[in-house]
């Protein structure tokens, strides 16, 4: 195992997993109190069918403590700390792309003398529960290019490469293990009216190919289709 280091915490990975107990512990909080939260459990149904990877390999737990995929421990520490999940979407992403992390990674030279103030208006923007996700994450984004100093910068783009539960659920659909699965045979058998491409993503301690989609008109066109086509079925 090695370590990863925040604020003098040290945070162990097994492989390509975090450990979720280690993170906790400075916040006085425990896994399973974020674990059993409804959103939590919706979000890791969502994460297993889009990474086609089962929740008991996403979360394992041991004696050692719980630990976790590294999109998992980014989402776990959005609940336990904003400055926390900021450092951990720039070091959790080294860990995802890479496949390692350094033993001890290296802390945020000193923010400047507004950041508070800038911090604070940014993340009551993010918690807001009116913004659209895509616009939260270009916040964060902005926030981790802004003020933590050796930050690669993202590159600007207009394309938004999405899963097909994920759009559909920020298109205010239900979705559920049944049409998810079935959401993304109608997808794969309208390709050719869809952008796809195959992004690689950790699954399980190795790199996998998945299929993700351009986010544009068409998409949201065959996503509607398929929620028709659900509903005179029914």
């Amino acid at each position: 195992m090695s370590n990863l280091i925040f604020k003098d915490n040290n945070i162990r990975t097994n492989g390509n997993l975090v450990c979720l107990t280690d993170m906790a512990k400075p916040y006085g909080k425990l896994v399973t109190g974020w674990t059993r939260l409804d959103s939590t459990q919706a979000y890791l149904e969502a994460l297993s069918v889009d990474m086609q990877i089962s929740i008991t390999l996403l979360i394992e737990i041991s004696d050692a403590g719980t630990f976790a995929h590294p999109e998992v421990a980014i989402a776990f520490a959005q609940w336990l700390s904003p400055e926390f999940h900021v450092w951990c979407i720039r070091h959790l992403r080294t860990l995802m792309e890479k496949g390692k992390v350094e033993l001890a990674a290296k802390q945020p030279k000193p923010l400047p003398l507004d950041f508070d103030f800038q911090l604070a208006m940014g993340i009551d923007k993010i918690n807001s529960g009116t913004l659209p996700a895509t616009v939260k994450q270009l916040l964060i984004d902005n926030l981790v290019n802004k003020y933590i100093d050796n930050t690669p910068k993202l590159v600007a783009s207009t394309e938004r490469w999405v899963g097909l539960v994920q759009k559909a659920e920020e298109l205010g659909f239900k979705t559920n293990s049944s049409n998810r699965v079935k959401l993304g045979h109608y997808g794969t058998k309208e390709q050719s009216r869809l952008t796809r491409q195959r992004e690689e993503r950790l699954c399980n301690g190795e790199m996998r190919s998945i299929w993700v989609y351009l986010d544009n008109k068409e998409l949201e066109i065959v996503i509607r289709e398929y929620f028709a086509i659900e509903a005179i079925n029914a």
